[in-house]
């Protein structure tokens, strides 16, 4: 009995671990086969948050998401100011082994003497197949702002398919304040809304049913 408690442990602490090794890939929704690597030596920029590798029809497939530290810019009337940089890159190794950049995504925070936020949002990195043609999409949302109040970042789903682009753009909710005060800023400022990129028109309607779900999960900002 004590030794089928032990393996039951062990097994235990493993399904842990690796429900843990990823920071802001979601693998309840997507394929199986995903890869976390611990480092890399294609080219980015910054610090490497989440680096993934998968295969589909288009070849071996890396992922990098990376953020730099605050850059210092500079004290203007005792204000210090900061930038900060986001990239996204996707990376294709053909069947004859060359590997090219198939798209690289990059935004940013210039010259901000308040409080910075740049961010990937946890769990809200997929890699998935919606219209099951076997090119993955990737996808992932991210917050950004430079503020002195308790006003909401603005939020950005960026999906991939193929080297093209979708994008949802918009802000988020903060949490904390209280109905009917909430109602009256989403009805006002248009918290929580979101403007859908043109690419969406050329794309399966599964990409924009997705991208539209994932904002509704992800789209309120908690300050705890």
């Amino acid at each position: 009995m004590k030794k089928y408690f032990v393996v039951l442990l062990l097994l235990s602490f493993t399904i842990i671990a690796q429900r843990s090794q990823f920071n802001y890939f979601d693998q309840s929704k997507s394929l199986s086969g995903i890869t976390k690597l611990s480092s890399t030596n294609l080219s980015y920029t910054g610090n490497a948050l989440e680096i993934l590798k998968w295969n589909d029809n288009a070849g071996q497939n890396t992922l990098i998401l990376s953020l730099t530290n605050k850059i210092p810019k500079g004290e203007s009337y005792g204000e210090e100011y900061y930038d900060k940089e986001l990239y996204i890159y996707h990376y294709i190794k053909d069947a004859n082994g060359n590997t090219k950049l198939s798209r690289k995504i990059e935004d940013n925070i210039r010259d901000c003497p308040f409080d910075i936020t740049l961010e990937f949002i946890k769990n809200s990195l997929t890699i998935t197949d919606l219209d099951k043609n076997g090119y993955t999409e990737i996808s992932v949302l991210y917050k950004l702002c430079c503020r002195s109040d308790v006003s909401p970042s603005d939020m950005k789903l960026m999906m991939l398919e193929k080297g093209n682009k979708y994008a949802l753009r918009g802000s988020m909710i903060v949490d904390i304040i209280p109905q009917p005060e909430l109602q009256q800023y989403i009805d006002e400022y248009g918290w929580g809304k979101y403007k859908i990129d043109s690419a969406f028109n050329n794309a399966n309607s599964k990409f924009l049913k997705f991208a539209k779900q994932q904002w509704e999960k992800f789209k309120y900002e908690s300050f705890d």
